[in-house]
Parts: C-alpha cells; sequence; structure tokens
C-alpha cells in the first residue's frame, strides 16, 4: 500500500489497485444513504473491474504487457506498457471490455424476462436476491451500451479510429474520431441544459467528453511529431519543447532536448566519435562478418543501441 492506492492482488499476472478515496467514498454512502446502497456501488466497482481485465486480458494476448489496473471512484483504467497503433489491436482491445458486460448481462436480461421483473424492483432498496440480479444486469447493459458511443475516452472512440485508421491513418483518424466525440459532447450538453430530462450529471459527462477527447488528439499528435525527430529517438519532450520553441518535428533546435545524429548500431565506440574534417581519410579494415546470424559483439552492440535500426538501403 503507498499513499495514493491499495494494492488488493494479482490475477491474470495483473496487479490491481484500488484508489484509497473509494473505501471512504463507500463508507460515506453507507452512512448517508444505507448499506444497500454502498452494496450496490460496490457491484459498480466489481464490474468495472471485469470490465478493464477485458481489455487486460486480450492485450495480452496480443503480446502487450499490462503494469496494473486502477480501480477510481469515477471507473477503472488499465495500464499497458505501450499503446497499440495497429488498428486491429486496437479494435480488439476496445471491444473486449464492453463485449465482458454484454455477456455479463445476457444471463441476468434471460433470468429477468422469464421472472417478470423487467421493472424497476422496489426490493433493490431492500437487497434482496433479485433485486440485486436487476441492478448487476441493468449496470452491465449501461456500461457496455455507453462505453460504445463514438467519443474519447470511452471503447467507441477508440473502435471509430481502428475503423478509420486504414484510410486515413492513425493522427488524422484520432482528429476525426476527437471531431465526432466533441460534436457528441455538444449534444449531451445541450439536452442537460435545454430537456427537462437533461441532468446534471450529464452536463458533467459531456464536459468530461469533450475535454479528454483534446487530451487524447494532443497526446497522439505529439507522440508522431516525436517519431519525426532526428536520430528516430521519438522522444515526446523534444517535440513538446520544439512546439513551444517554433521549431517543427524534425528540425533541430537549441536546447536541452536538441537531436544527436543518428547512430551505427553495427560500429564499434571509437567509431561513434566525431567525424573527420574534410579531405582526411580514415581506412578501417573491415571485421569479418559470419554468412549468416549474428556475432556475439553484434548482440551487444544492439544491445546497448537505444535508437531505431537504419534501414538497409541495399
Amino acid at each position: 500500500m503507498n499513499r495514493t492506492y491499495i494494492h488488493l492482488g494479482r490475477a491474470f499476472g495483473i496487479p490491481v489497485r484500488l484508489h484509497w478515496t473509494v473505501p471512504y467514498f463507500l463508507l460515506g454512502v453507507a452512512v448517508f444513504s444505507g448499506a444497500s446502497m454502498a452494496l450496490a456501488l460496490a457491484v459498480v466497482l466489481v464490474i468495472v473491474l471485469a470490465h478493464e481485465f477485458g481489455h487486460s486480458l486480450v492485450a495480452q494476448r496480443l503480446g502487450i504487457e499490462v503494469t496494473q489496473i486502477s480501480i477510481l471512484p469515477i471507473g477503472g483504467m488499465a495500464h499497458m506498457a505501450i499503446l497499440p497503433e495497429r488498428a486491429s489491436e486496437e479494435l480488439r482491445i476496445a471491444v473486449a471490455g464492453p463485449a465482458v458486460n454484454l455477456v455479463l448481462a445476457i444471463p441476468g436480461l434471460v433470468v429477468l424476462i422469464a421472472a417478470g421483473q423487467l421493472d424497476w424492483p422496489d426490493a433493490l432498496i431492500e437487497g434482496s436476491l433479485m433485486g440485486l440480479l436487476f441492478w448487476f444486469t441493468a449496470v452491465n447493459l449501461a456500461l457496455g451500451l455507453f462505453n460504445l458511443l463514438p467519443a474519447f475516452p470511452m471503447d467507441g472512440g477508440r473502435i471509430l479510429r481502428a475503423l478509420l485508421v486504414k484510410r486515413f491513418g492513425y493522427l488524422r483518424a484520432t482528429e476525426v474520431a476527437a471531431r465526432v466525440g466533441r460534436w457528441l459532447a455538444f449534444g449531451m450538453a445541450l439536452v442537460a441544459i435545454f430537456s427537462p430530462s437533461g441532468t446534471i450529471g450529464l452536463l458533467f459527462v459531456a464536459g468530461f467528453v469533450w475535454i479528454m477527447g483534446g487530451r487524447e488528439l494532443f497526446m497522439v499528435r505529439l507522440r508522431h511529431a516525436s517519431q519525426g525527430s532526428p536520430g528516430g529517438q521519438g522522444d515526446p519532450r523534444e517535440a513538446l519543447f520544439r512546439m513551444f520553441r517554433g521549431f517543427p518535428a524534425g528540425q533541430a533546435g537549441p536546447g536541452a532536448f536538441g537531436p544527436e545524429p543518428p547512430r551505427d548500431p553495427f560500429a564499434d565506440d571509437d567509431q561513434q566519435a566525431a567525424p573527420k574534417p574534410p579531405g582526411q581519410i580514415e581506412i578501417l579494415a573491415a571485421p569479418a562478418k559470419p554468412k549468416r546470424g549474428f556475432t556475439d559483439a553484434d548482440i551487444e552492440r544492439l544491445e546497448r543501441f537505444p535508437g531505431r535500426l537504419p534501414k538497409d538501403e541495399d
């Protein structure tokens, strides 16, 4: 346990942690609204955890490391070591979360239909088994369908981007998905303000969608700008520095994040020195290379090389 999160354990090799405010939040709800309401919110958190495991297990299946899952009062988050930019991978990971919720809702929906209990039951307040089943089914349906809305940070925004990548490319697809999400947020805000059924909660959701869509777009632009830097290092700090200093991505600028010339991963350390003055020629004996595979020295140099490998132009 640290100051911010409580470590709950590991499942499928993934650490699960709970934000320190969640227990106090549930305790406050139990004191002011009753134990049954606190139980209902605890069920929501369990459903959110199942949703995040849907994302995480598919990501692991695709070879992406999931470092941890965090549960917060406003939802959950699966932390991945890298962000998938292959459209097929992002599509599969994004669909997995809502799919888990919809699959979990099907058995409860069948039981409720068979029992004729599709109306909101007063027994939920009393904590009855049928009321709890109704709540479990309703939350899974709501969470699954809500996350399919085509807006960031919901899964639907990532699904839309994945479907557009093949036609527009990753950056342009993100811009289109962010714009669609902002129009959706604008519509939510209008409903919240002018509709009799609008609530302050819907207005909060609209603002959240608007802000997070802009944040997602900014991070993608920053990441793609850094990938165009000399040397192929892809340092987002360098791209951010150049954006504020007026240097386009890939152009050298003064400061701590200035680019370094590309290094040859197969060159010895003494060959990485500064270039020779004009007119001076250094003749190096070409080391013998095996016909197939890498030497131990090649592997050692590759392990020390931090950048991308240069393309073979031959």
